[in-house]
């Protein structure tokens, strides 16, 4: 990603089933609530965490995660 460039969090709340891998990968951006279900901070984040983020959505066994770059 170049500078001045930003991302945004795509999730397919069908498809999640909460196995909290994303939240192993980057927790400043997922957790999951006291009921197990996803939650994620910012669909937003700053660049810094986009590596992060992309471990994350690789690690997604239901691949309901990605990047789209804005």
């Amino acid at each position: 990603m170049s500078s001045g460039e930003s991302i945004k969090i795509h999730w397919d709340s069908e498809v999640c089933n909460s196995y909290g891998a994303c939240v192993l990968e980057a927790p400043e951006v997922f957790s999951l609530a006291d009921d197990g279900t996803l939650v994620i901070a910012t669909f937003e984040p700053s660049a810094e965490f986009e590596g992060k983020l992309r471990e994350a959505c690789a690690m997604c066994p239901t691949q309901s995660l990605s990047i789209v770059e804005l």
